[in-house]
C-alpha cells in the first residue's frame, strides 16, 4: 500500500496556489463578465479554469487517495483508495502481460528531472510537485501504461520496482 500523503508541506503548498490560482481566474472572469466584456474576451478563462480543475484535482489526489498493488502469477490489479478504503479507480490485467517496470522521468531541466507537462494522462506523470520527487513507478501491460507512487522517496521506489522486476523475473 503506498499511502496518501495527506497534509503534507507539498500538498498544503500545492492546495494554496491551487486556491489562489482559481480565486484570480474567478475574479478575472466575474470581472469580464459583468463589465460587459465580448463572449470571446470571457471565454479566453476557459484554458485556465481547465487547469485550475486538473490543479484541484491534483491536490485532492495527492492528499486523499492511496495505492494498493497487488499482484500473483496470474493477475495484477492497481486500485486507487480514497482515505477510508473506498475505490477510486482499478486497473487490473495479465500478470503476463506485464513487459516493463522501471522508473520514469520525462526530462531534465538545469540537471533537476521534471515531468512532463504535456499530454495530461496517467502516462505523463505530471503532477504539480517540488523537483526533489519528480519520478513515478510505470508498469507497462500491453498498450497500457500505469504510473503510480509519486509521492514515495526514490529508495522507496527503488524498492518496489525491484521486487516487481523480481517476481515478474524481468
Amino acid at each position: 500500500m503506498v499511502p496518501a500523503d495527506g497534509m503534507s508541506s507539498s500538498t498544503l503548498s500545492t492546495g494554496g496556489f491551487t486556491v489562489a490560482w482559481n480565486f484570480g481566474i474567478g475574479m478575472w472572469t466575474v470581472s469580464a463578465i459583468t463589465g460587459g466584456a465580448p463572449l470571446l474576451f470571457t471565454a479566453f478563462s476557459i484554458p485556465f479554469w481547465i487547469v485550475g480543475a486538473r490543479l484541484a484535482r491534483d491536490t485532492f489526489k495527492s492528499a486523499l487517495v492511496g495505492v494498493r498493488l497487488n499482484m500473483d502469477r496470474d493477475e495484477f490489479s492497481l486500485r486507487e483508495e480514497i482515505v477510508g478504503g473506498t475505490e477510486y479507480k482499478v486497473r487490473s490485467g495479465k500478470t503476463s502481460d506485464l513487459t516493463e517496470v522501471d522508473l520514469f522521468v520525462s526530462g531534465y531541466i538545469n540537471e533537476n528531472p521534471v515531468r512532463s507537462a504535456g499530454p495530461l494522462n496517467d502516462a505523463s506523470c505530471w503532477e504539480v510537485r517540488s523537483l526533489s520527487s519528480n519520478r513515478c513507478i510505470r508498469m507497462v501491460a500491453g498498450a497500457e501504461v500505469i504510473t503510480f507512487g509519486q509521492n514515495l522517496e526514490l529508495a522507496e521506489q527503488d524498492w518496489i520496482v525491484s521486487e516487481i522486476r523480481n517476481f515478474l523475473e524481468l
